[in-house]
């Protein structure tokens, strides 16, 4: 669900005339945004197909990002 996330007439046009949407550093964002711009996406370009169906790129330096050890020492995180 989106979190009731409201766009102006100025962002909604903007989102609506772009053609290809470029997200850098998406691991660092939480998944509830990622979700909210889906639902964003899909109600300004009314559609209901993933999106809207713009072409999304995510993009970031996935060796930044720490793995998920659970119950491991920092050692083994490391």
């Amino acid at each position: 669900q989106c979190l009731q996330c409201k766009v102006s007439t100025s962002c909604a046009d903007l989102i609506k005339q772009a053609s290809l949407i470029i997200w850098d550093e998406v691991p660092m964002a939480n998944c509830a945004v990622l979700s909210c711009i889906n639902n964003i996406c899909m109600e300004i370009g009314n559609n209901n197909k993933p999106f809207g169906r713009k072409v999304i790129i995510l993009l970031s330096d996935f060796h930044q990002t720490c793995p998920i050890v659970q119950g491991g020492s920092r050692a083994q995180v490391i």
